[in-house]
């Protein structure tokens, strides 16, 4: 209650001015009712000066001054002041001269004593008026005191031609017709202070709930922006962090890759793709801290092929089944990298692994134009291990691809050319590839034979010198004529070779313009 009451400035003002306004009403009330009773004695006061101390001047001589009133002066004038100044609202009626003795009263039993002066008489005689309303308690009204709450009101008595008063007139009216005057004044004036209190208070508390909902309003409106613009501020914090972080993880990946293209660039000179996909993978296994790395080729019917393992600080194991592996299967098929941050999740990282204690497995294809030619799977003993590192496994998939698919092909050009060379060399024919000059490209050990030289004395010779014994030219040549008649035989016999028959057919070769700039010769020697 006491802290609601701390934040609510309505209730706080509300509570504050009603009773700041309670004491200023309390005490507009007390000064008001104060003032209307000072008021009824000023009247009455004026009252007694202006008609009734008048009216009795005229009848007083200076020797009812001196001496008080007695006997038949006393009974005149008595009768003077019942008929001329007591009324239903007097009840006693005095007159005092100087010296403070009573000379006349309309209790007779009081003239002639004298009393000490109190404040009133004594400023009534020096000209002024003096009043009070009580219940008199002095020692001159012993006899008053039973009469109750009384008006007393002192007038000063001047003689016609005189400046002192010589005496005063002491009035006591009954208090009770003041009384009703002054209460129905008071609750007149309790109802207007209060009235006009209630009015101002609504006034005020309206005016401040009003300023209070505007600065309530206001306030959660700023909060709100506030909230908002915290909200952006960390919002754009958290990018720039996200993007720091991202920042730091590129710069991270890119020296890893770089340190891997190095490697890769010194991989390259391996013979064949299995040791350069060997080199690789123990390079990227090493990155990743996989426990367990296998690469599949793929063959060109785009099955399974050729298999490798790499063990990272656990025992080798038996892995003969993971030609079957289901995630290579799944990789193969849908062609898109497949993670399982934990293999006890899923089925897809093979049984037996699992049994091991593998618990996270990726596995990511390598594709070159457009075809997969291998699959690369890492698997690690801890879950969710490769939640950082798949980024940068897929780009290094990307990368050594080219180099591995670059390695198989001339893995395979390589092995064609030693069949082709095998298979030349195996032919019984004598067999020489020329250019358009008739130099010797190539030949095989037969033709070797049949000219008699080494295989490096007729590379780069010129055939005709080979076969006729020299370069000169010669009409009708079976040569040329063989050379213009692609594949038809052209028999001669030749002296140089020791008069022995050859049978001669030549083959152009075409090259990518489709003109032909090389020959095959197939020689053919019978005696």
């Amino acid at each position: 209650m006491w802290n609601r009451l701390r934040q609510n400035l309505v209730w706080q003002f509300s509570l504050l001015s009603l009773f700041v306004m309670a004491v200023i009403g309390a005490v507009l009330l007390l000064v008001l009712s104060a003032s209307v009773r000072a008021n009824v004695l000023a009247e009455a006061a004026e009252e007694a000066q202006d008609t009734l101390a008048l009216r009795v001047t005229n009848r007083l001589t200076l020797e009812d001054m001196a001496q008080g009133m007695k006997g038949t002066r006393y009974d005149e004038f008595d009768r003077f002041v019942q008929d001329s100044v007591v009324s239903t609202r007097v009840a006693r009626v005095k007159i005092w001269n100087r010296q403070g003795m009573v000379v006349y009263s309309t209790d007779q039993s009081q003239i002639g004593e004298a009393f000490p002066i109190k404040p009133a008489l004594k400023q009534a005689l020096a000209g002024g008026l003096g009043g009070d309303i009580s219940v008199p308690k002095a020692a001159e009204n012993a006899r008053e005191r039973l009469l109750g709450t009384l008006v007393e009101v002192y007038a000063p008595i001047r003689f016609e031609g005189q400046t002192s008063p010589i005496g005063s007139l002491e009035i006591y009216q009954y208090y009770a017709p003041f009384a009703r005057f002054i209460q129905d004044q008071q609750r007149l004036t309790t109802l207007v202070v209060t009235s006009g209190f209630i009015l101002l208070y609504l006034s005020l508390v309206f005016v401040v709930t009003r300023g209070w909902l505007t600065i309530n309003l206001q306030r959660r409106r700023l909060e709100q922006k506030d909230r908002e613009v915290k909200a952006v501020v960390d919002l754009s914090v958290q990018v720039l962090n996200e993007k720091a972080s991202l920042q730091e993880g590129i710069a991270h990946q890119k020296e890893r890759l770089a340190r891997l293209s190095v490697a890769m660039t010194l991989a390259q000179g391996s013979p064949g793709p299995i040791e350069l996909g060997r080199e690789l993978l123990g390079l990227v296994q090493q990155e990743v801290g996989a426990e367990y790395a296998c690469l599949t080729l793929v063959n060109s019917d785009g099955t399974p092929g050729e298999h490798l393992d790499r063990f990272n600080g656990i025992q080798p194991f038996d892995v003969s089944y993971h030609r079957h592996d289901p995630l290579t299967e799944t990789v193969l098929k849908n062609g898109q990298t497949q993670y399982l941050p934990d293999a006890l999740a899923g089925g897809q990282a093979g049984p037996a692994l699992v049994a091991i204690g593998m618990r996270s497995c990726i596995g990511i294809p390598l594709k070159a134009e457009g075809r997969a030619i291998g699959v690369l799977c890492f698997y690690s003993i801890r879950p969710n291990a490769f939640d950082e590192d798949r980024l940068f496994l897929e780009s290094f998939a990307g990368i050594c691809a080219i180099p591995l698919q670059r390695a198989r092909l001339l893995f395979a050009i390589e092995q064609a050319k030693e069949e082709l060379e095998t298979t030349f060399d195996s032919v019984p024919n004598a067999v020489v590839l020329i250019d358009e000059s008739k130099q010797v490209l190539r030949a095989n050990s037969s033709f070797s034979h049949l000219v008699n030289k080494s295989l490096q004395a007729i590379t780069g010779a010129s055939l005709c010198s080979l076969v006729h014994g020299n370069d000169e030219f010669l009409h009708r040549c079976p040569l040329d004529d063989s050379m213009a008649s692609t594949g038809q035989t052209k028999t001669f016999r030749e002296p140089y070779l020791g008069s022995i028959s050859l049978s001669v057919r030549m083959y152009p070769v075409a090259s990518s313009s489709g003109a032909p700039r090389r020959y095959v010769a197939f020689f053919t020697a019978r005696n």
